[in-house]
Protein backbone atom coordinates (compact mmCIF):
# COMPACT_ATOMS: atom_id res chain seq x y z
CA UNK A 1 0.00 0.00 0.00
CA UNK A 2 2.77 2.59 0.88
CA UNK A 3 3.98 1.98 -2.85
CA UNK A 4 0.64 2.57 -4.13
CA UNK A 5 0.89 6.35 -2.42
CA UNK A 6 3.92 6.74 -3.32
CA UNK A 7 3.35 6.33 -6.49
CA UNK A 8 0.43 8.47 -6.45
CA UNK A 9 1.81 11.26 -4.35
CA UNK A 10 5.08 11.44 -7.16
CA UNK A 11 3.62 14.28 -9.54
CA UNK A 12 6.39 13.08 -12.50
CA UNK A 13 5.35 9.60 -11.37
CA UNK A 14 4.08 7.64 -14.06
CA UNK A 15 1.66 5.86 -12.88
CA UNK A 16 -0.78 8.83 -12.96
CA UNK A 17 -0.26 8.90 -16.59
CA UNK A 18 -0.90 5.79 -17.20
CA UNK A 19 -3.76 5.75 -15.12
CA UNK A 20 -5.26 8.82 -16.72
CA UNK A 21 -5.13 6.98 -20.29
CA UNK A 22 -7.79 4.14 -18.46
CA UNK A 23 -11.63 5.12 -19.11
CA UNK A 24 -12.59 1.92 -16.88
CA UNK A 25 -12.19 1.76 -13.58
CA UNK A 26 -11.98 -2.12 -13.31
CA UNK A 27 -8.82 -1.53 -15.59
CA UNK A 28 -7.80 1.31 -13.98
CA UNK A 29 -7.30 -0.68 -10.80
CA UNK A 30 -5.60 -3.73 -12.53
CA UNK A 31 -3.04 -1.00 -13.89
CA UNK A 32 -2.25 0.36 -10.77
CA UNK A 33 -1.86 -3.14 -9.30
CA UNK A 34 0.69 -4.48 -11.99
CA UNK A 35 2.13 -1.39 -11.36
CA UNK A 36 2.60 -1.90 -8.08
CA UNK A 37 4.40 -4.94 -8.22
CA UNK A 38 1.27 -7.42 -8.84
CA UNK A 39 2.33 -10.43 -11.33
CA UNK A 40 1.54 -9.36 -14.67
CA UNK A 41 1.01 -12.96 -15.26
CA UNK A 42 -1.85 -13.04 -13.19
CA UNK A 43 -5.55 -12.36 -14.79
CA UNK A 44 -7.16 -10.87 -11.79
CA UNK A 45 -10.20 -10.10 -11.32
CA UNK A 46 -11.29 -7.09 -9.38
CA UNK A 47 -13.27 -8.76 -6.90
CA UNK A 48 -9.86 -10.08 -6.05
CA UNK A 49 -8.08 -6.89 -5.94
CA UNK A 50 -10.48 -5.54 -3.27
CA UNK A 51 -10.33 -8.51 -1.18
CA UNK A 52 -7.89 -7.53 1.26
CA UNK A 53 -7.02 -11.50 2.62
CA UNK A 54 -5.08 -11.34 -0.62
CA UNK A 55 -2.52 -9.03 0.33
CA UNK A 56 -1.56 -11.69 3.05
CA UNK A 57 -1.09 -15.24 3.84
CA UNK A 58 -0.84 -16.46 7.83
CA UNK A 59 0.70 -19.67 8.46
CA UNK A 60 1.93 -21.08 11.81
CA UNK A 61 3.50 -24.18 13.19
CA UNK A 62 4.12 -25.24 17.12
CA UNK A 63 7.52 -26.38 17.39
CA UNK A 64 9.91 -27.49 20.63
CA UNK A 65 13.10 -26.25 21.53
CA UNK A 66 14.80 -28.18 19.49
CA UNK A 67 12.80 -27.28 16.23
CA UNK A 68 10.24 -30.59 16.54
CA UNK A 69 6.88 -29.85 14.86
CA UNK A 70 4.56 -29.99 17.65
CA UNK A 71 0.77 -30.75 16.27
CA UNK A 72 -0.82 -29.83 19.82
CA UNK A 73 -3.47 -30.82 22.02
CA UNK A 74 -6.96 -29.40 21.23
CA UNK A 75 -6.15 -26.47 23.52
CA UNK A 76 -3.26 -25.08 22.11
CA UNK A 77 -4.54 -25.91 18.73
CA UNK A 78 -7.86 -23.34 19.06
CA UNK A 79 -5.45 -20.84 20.99
CA UNK A 80 -3.30 -20.85 18.06
CA UNK A 81 -6.29 -20.64 15.72
CA UNK A 82 -7.81 -17.39 18.09
CA UNK A 83 -4.37 -15.87 17.77
CA UNK A 84 -3.90 -16.11 14.21
CA UNK A 85 -7.85 -15.14 13.52
CA UNK A 86 -6.93 -12.44 15.73
CA UNK A 87 -4.03 -11.32 14.24
CA UNK A 88 -5.67 -11.50 10.71
CA UNK A 89 -8.53 -9.26 11.64
CA UNK A 90 -5.82 -6.92 12.86
CA UNK A 91 -3.99 -6.46 10.32
CA UNK A 92 -6.78 -6.11 8.10
CA UNK A 93 -8.24 -3.41 10.51
CA UNK A 94 -5.34 -1.07 11.08
CA UNK A 95 -4.20 1.62 9.76
CA UNK A 96 -0.14 2.32 10.59
CA UNK A 97 0.05 5.19 13.59
CA UNK A 98 -3.52 4.72 14.59
CA UNK A 99 -5.54 2.58 17.40
CA UNK A 100 -8.17 0.30 16.76
CA UNK A 101 -11.55 1.35 15.71
CA UNK A 102 -14.08 0.54 17.86
CA UNK A 103 -16.23 -2.74 17.02
CA UNK A 104 -17.57 -5.58 18.27
CA UNK A 105 -15.20 -8.12 17.94
CA UNK A 106 -16.57 -12.36 18.58
CA UNK A 107 -14.56 -15.06 18.80
CA UNK A 108 -17.29 -18.25 17.95
CA UNK A 109 -16.11 -21.00 19.74
CA UNK A 110 -17.66 -24.79 18.91
CA UNK A 111 -17.79 -27.72 20.99
CA UNK A 112 -16.32 -25.93 23.97
CA UNK A 113 -17.38 -28.08 26.70
CA UNK A 114 -14.79 -30.70 26.05
CA UNK A 115 -11.82 -27.66 25.99
CA UNK A 116 -11.49 -28.28 30.35
CA UNK A 117 -9.10 -25.87 31.32
CA UNK A 118 -8.13 -23.96 27.41
CA UNK A 119 -11.49 -22.90 27.55
CA UNK A 120 -10.29 -20.49 30.28
CA UNK A 121 -7.00 -19.85 28.27
CA UNK A 122 -9.03 -18.68 25.16
CA UNK A 123 -11.00 -16.49 27.71
CA UNK A 124 -7.95 -14.83 28.80
CA UNK A 125 -7.18 -14.47 25.22
CA UNK A 126 -10.32 -12.48 23.92
CA UNK A 127 -10.41 -10.63 27.20
CA UNK A 128 -6.77 -9.04 26.78
CA UNK A 129 -7.52 -8.44 22.79
CA UNK A 130 -11.16 -6.76 23.56
CA UNK A 131 -13.16 -10.08 22.04
CA UNK A 132 -16.43 -11.72 23.13
CA UNK A 133 -16.80 -15.32 23.43
CA UNK A 134 -19.53 -17.24 21.98
CA UNK A 135 -18.98 -20.77 22.79
CA UNK A 136 -21.54 -23.50 21.54
CA UNK A 137 -21.90 -26.77 23.60
CA UNK A 138 -24.15 -29.60 24.43
CA UNK A 139 -23.53 -29.07 28.48
CA UNK A 140 -22.26 -26.17 30.26
CA UNK A 141 -18.41 -24.80 29.63
CA UNK A 142 -16.30 -24.08 32.80
CA UNK A 143 -17.22 -21.92 35.49
CA UNK A 144 -19.44 -19.13 35.50
CA UNK A 145 -18.03 -15.58 35.98
CA UNK A 146 -20.71 -13.50 36.95
CA UNK A 147 -20.83 -10.47 35.81
CA UNK A 148 -18.63 -11.24 32.85
CA UNK A 149 -20.43 -13.81 31.35
CA UNK A 150 -24.25 -14.56 30.00
CA UNK A 151 -25.11 -18.27 29.85
CA UNK A 152 -28.45 -19.21 27.22
CA UNK A 153 -29.40 -22.31 27.50
CA UNK A 154 -32.16 -23.98 25.20
CA UNK A 155 -33.88 -27.65 25.48
CA UNK A 156 -36.15 -29.40 23.24
CA UNK A 157 -39.61 -28.67 23.70
CA UNK A 158 -40.93 -32.39 24.50
CA UNK A 159 -44.78 -31.50 23.72
CA UNK A 160 -43.82 -31.09 19.64
CA UNK A 161 -42.70 -33.60 17.00
CA UNK A 162 -41.20 -31.08 15.55
CA UNK A 163 -37.13 -29.76 16.82
CA UNK A 164 -38.12 -26.56 18.26
CA UNK A 165 -37.30 -25.16 22.04
CA UNK A 166 -38.76 -23.63 24.30
CA UNK A 167 -37.70 -19.91 24.62
CA UNK A 168 -34.14 -19.80 25.97
CA UNK A 169 -33.60 -19.73 29.62
CA UNK A 170 -30.91 -17.04 30.37
CA UNK A 171 -28.19 -16.72 33.66
CA UNK A 172 -27.33 -13.55 34.17
CA UNK A 173 -25.67 -12.28 36.94
CA UNK A 174 -26.69 -10.46 40.19
CA UNK A 175 -26.18 -6.89 38.99
CA UNK A 176 -28.78 -8.19 35.68
CA UNK A 177 -31.51 -8.85 38.12
CA UNK A 178 -34.83 -6.48 37.51
CA UNK A 179 -36.21 -4.14 39.93
CA UNK A 180 -39.35 -4.72 41.92
CA UNK A 181 -41.54 -2.68 40.28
Amino acid sequence: MSTFKEMIEDEAGALQSKLGEKIDLAEMMKTAFYNCGGPLHANTAVAKLLDPSNYYELSFTMESESGRINKGSTGQTYAAIALLCIARLSIMSSEEGKAAAPAVRIMPIDEAEGLGSNYDMLYDIAQKYDYQLISLSIGPVGKFRDGEQYLYMLHKNMEVEDSVNYTPVAILCENDKMPNV
